[in-house]
């Protein structure tokens, strides 16, 4: 006599059971592995130069109407920084000084914002290290909004 109990035997409920079990895993595992990717950046091990750093670097948020920051490192360890707001029009004109130590790029009279927007100039702390986005060895990291553990990536002109 055949059973009209339609429920799945222990061995489909098992293998149902360890696939979906197998699937949790995965995406666990995957999680986790972009949470690592995602954490902040990391200063380069190789040995950073003033030609390095030289030259015009950009930074633009994201985020409508948000500064656009550009930076031009000169090699006799001076800097010119502008920042325009996203219509074009000037916020902020610097000129300021940096130096290296190691991968660790310090510079003085740097533009720095809030999140509200304001700017004014201070003393800033940023780092060489890896490219998140490819088509150079280096990327600067920096701290263009006064936010202590936000890095933002500023991009060579021309890439």
């Amino acid at each position: 006599m055949r059973s009209t109990d339609k429920r799945p035997s222990n061995k489909r409920l098992l293998l149902l059971c360890g696939a979906t079990g197998a699937a949790i895993v995965g995406i666990v595992v995957y999680v986790a592995i972009r949470l690592i990717s995602w954490g902040p950046p990391r200063c380069t091990d190789r040995p950073v130069t003033p030609q390095d750093v030289a030259g015009a670097w950009t930074f633009a948020a994201a985020v409508p109407g948000a500064p656009r920051i550009r930076i031009v490192f000169r090699a006799d360890g001076t800097f010119h920084e502008t920042a325009r707001h996203g219509d074009g029009r000037l916020l902020l004109d610097v000129e300021g000084r940096w130096r290296l130590r190691g991968a660790r790029l310090f510079l003085d009279n740097a533009i720095i914002g809030d999140v509200e927007g304001n700017l004014r100039t201070g003393s800033a702390d940023w780092f060489l290290g890896q490219p998140r986005r490819g088509g150079r060895s280096l990327s600067i990291y920096g701290e263009v909004l006064d936010d202590w553990d936000v890095y933002q990536e500023l991009m060579p002109n021309g890439l």
